[in-house]
């Protein structure tokens, strides 16, 4: 089973690495879902997990992608010096 995204092996993940993209967590709301968090992370942003409330942890294959839902929190790599994400209101 291929992780994440067929583009990235362990070779590409380094490159990326290498050229500043950086692993980053972003909560996800109603608000913020994951169409939003494509949209102000770009293209190049791979998203890698999800951590659910509860701690369960998926992972996102190129067979079945995530699907994260709000109060999820999304693990991803992103390019270097990210925006701060929106942060959940109370």
């Amino acid at each position: 089973r291929i992780l994440f995204d067929d583009d990235l092996t362990l070779v590409e993940l380094h490159r990326r690495l290498g050229q500043g993209m950086e692993f980053h967590a972003t909560p996800l709301t109603n608000q913020f879902g994951l169409d939003a968090w494509r949209e102000e992370y770009g293209p190049e942003a791979v998203p890698l997990l999800a951590v659910s409330e509860d701690g369960s942890v998926s992972v996102g294959t190129v067979d079945s992608p995530l699907d994260p839902k709000a109060s999820d929190t999304l693990l991803a790599l992103v390019p270097g010096e990210v925006r701060a994400a929106p942060q959940p209101s109370d």
